[in-house]
């Protein structure tokens, strides 16, 4: 019974470990505003990161949306030294969702303010993510007005 429990606990840390050191580039945490998102980003450069969302629009009734966006820094801003960095970023991808009756997707633009904390492992950002493409509803095609106004404010706790 002292092996296998051995055994377990030298398999969970290695596990712990290998998780923190896979997590450093990370952020996750949630974007409220014209939908309400579970969001994750991963740095895969320096200057470059992905960005995944999942969750509930609101705007035109109730739907589920999805985006995967590739990011990167335009600029860092050194307003507030003491406090934190600011960041300028801008990226595009793709955006997707479906309600009740209808369906939309298309491609999907960045723009955004953040702010990251010097003494705390968190960001906060306001951003501007137009999604451009058609909406189907039953037998009819139109344009995703709704895709323009969607903007909202981001949280995330940093890894």
């Amino acid at each position: 019974m002292k092996n296998i429990m051995k055994k377990f606990l030298l398999v969970a840390m290695v596990s712990l470990f290998a998780t923190s050191a896979f997590a450093q580039n990370w952020k996750v945490g949630a974007r409220l505003g014209s939908s309400f998102q579970a969001v994750a980003m991963c740095d895969y450069s320096s200057e470059c990161y992905l960005e995944g969302r999942v969750g509930l629009g609101i705007i035109n009734g109730l739907a589920a949306d999805v985006s995967v966006l590739n990011n990167w820094h335009v600029a860092e801003m050194n307003w507030t030294p003491k406090a934190g960095i600011w960041n300028f970023d801008a990226g595009v991808g793709a955006n997707a969702g479906f309600g009740p009756s209808w369906i939309y997707c298309g491609i999907q633009g960045l723009a955004r303010l953040s702010f990251t904390f010097a003494k705390a492992p968190v960001t906060l950002g306001i951003d501007w993510s137009p999604c451009i493409g058609p909406h189907f509803s039953g037998d009819t095609m139109g344009f995703n007005l709704y895709g323009f106004y969607n903007s909202g404010l981001t949280v995330t706790y940093n890894f």
